[in-house]
């Protein structure tokens, strides 16, 4: 082959891997920017996402005030619900038996938490 034949391939090759090398960043810059453009969608979802969360804790507060109890114990739904008297609680210490329950004297509470 001659010199000339030679350059052109060489500059043909060169082209080539130019414009792949080319086409190789312009996919990664696109890419870039399509991150960059969601991070403020993201930023608004984490907002709004902090704001359901604080008027969850809230309305869980009202929910567990002592006041709203009192409340949803005089709806008839929860008429049946009553305070325990002392003697009425059981209170079962760690690494007792249950049988009386009906639960085999070898399993104790020890055993079923672990």
């Amino acid at each position: 082959m001659s010199k000339k034949k030679m350059h052109v391939i060489q500059g043909f090759v060169c082209a080539v891997v130019f414009f792949a090398s080319f086409v190789i960043y312009l996919d990664k810059q696109n890419e870039i920017t399509k991150q960059r453009l969601s991070v403020p969608k993201l930023e608004q979802e984490i907002v709004e996402l902090q704001e359901e969360i604080a008027l969850m804790r809230y309305q869980i507060e009202q929910i567990d005030h002592p006041e709203s109890l009192r409340h949803l114990l005089d709806q008839s739904a929860f008429a049946h619900l009553y305070h325990p008297c002392e003697k009425e609680v059981l209170v079962v210490q760690e690494g007792s038996r249950v049988q009386s329950f009906g639960i085999p004297a070898s399993d104790t509470i020890a055993a079923r938490t672990r």
